[in-house]
């Protein structure tokens, strides 16, 4: 099954968002933010990530960034 990993601080929008996926029988993990979001991707190296632009502590950008270097 593949895995989704969905960063937001907007805690509403992040539970929406993973009832939708799980819907699709797709496995969701989730973060609060950037910094909460890297350890997540090394231990379970998610299929496709999911960033919100805005965030605090390290928003989706520098998140990516972060991930491709």
């Amino acid at each position: 099954m593949p895995t989704v990993l969905v960063v937001d601080d907007d805690q509403k929008l992040l539970k929406m968002l993973q009832r939708t996926l799980v819907y699709e029988n797709l496995n969701v993990l989730t973060a609060s933010n950037g910094e909460e979001a890297l350890p997540i991707t090394d231990d379970h190296a998610p299929d496709l990530l999911i960033a919100d632009w805005m965030m605090p502590k390290m928003d989706g950008v520098t998140l990516i960034r972060q991930l491709r270097a």
